[in-house]
């Protein structure tokens, strides 16, 4: 049996450094969480578009509903969507 050991919350945790709901949220809705950008589009029929955070604006970074690698840029995304992004290790 492998002894108990109490969770140790680090001096530094990450938390959200933004989030932004300008329709409410069955529109459009942004998070920015550490190296995660989070773009969710609440709607069923509008697309929208959203802007990247500035320091995150320009670099690689992995979309990780789909895998692929790309560069961070302000976008449209299509209704009833959501976009998970993670920067790349590193940048």
């Amino acid at each position: 049996m492998f002894p108990i050991i109490p969770s140790v919350v680090p001096a530094k945790a990450i938390t959200a450094t933004s989030m932004d709901t300008p329709g409410g949220p069955l529109e459009l809705s942004t998070m920015r969480y550490g190296p995660y950008f989070v773009a969710m589009n609440g709607s069923e029929e509008e697309s929208f578009d959203y802007q990247v955070p500035g320091d995150m604006r320009g670099k690689m970074a992995t979309e990780l509903l789909t895998g692929e690698r790309q560069e961070l840029e302000d976008a449209v995304i299509p209704p009833a969507s959501s976009k998970v992004f993670v920067l790349d290790a590193g940048t």
